[in-house]
């Protein structure tokens, strides 16, 4: 999941973020400033959820590390992966799930729930 995260997710919303900063700057420039709240609205909304999907990643990959380090067999091991790795893991799927619905679906780095749905 950690993988997925920084290789695809995170990437892909960052590239989206940049697409629109540029399509904010381009509208700004050919009609004014006044026309660009629509874009800038969704920018601030993508930004938002890309550090809050980094922020849980930090997260997950510390409390991995921190079970990982644990004794080995240890009931503090299972402990800490279901109490901090599982838990991190399901936040951070949460925050990917709402990336997934606002990052435009040919950035996406794999298929949508609508895909699977109404496309396969």
């Amino acid at each position: 999941m950690i993988d997925i995260a920084k290789r695809q997710i995170l990437p892909a919303s960052v590239k989206y973020a940049h697409e629109l900063a540029q399509t904010v700057n381009s509208v700004r420039e050919a009609s004014g400033e006044a026309s660009t709240e629509t874009y800038r609205e969704l920018l601030r909304d993508v930004v938002e959820k890309t550090s809050e999907f980094n922020l849980k990643l930090k997260s997950v990959e510390s409390a991995l590390n921190e079970a990982q380090g644990a004794e080995r067999a240890s009931y503090r091991k299972a402990l800490l992966y279901k109490d901090h790795v599982l838990k991190g893991m399901q936040s951070l799927r949460e925050s990917g799930d709402q990336l997934e619905e606002i990052v435009d679906s040919k950035l996406w780095p794999m298929p949508t729930y609508s895909d699977m749905l109404f496309n396969i």
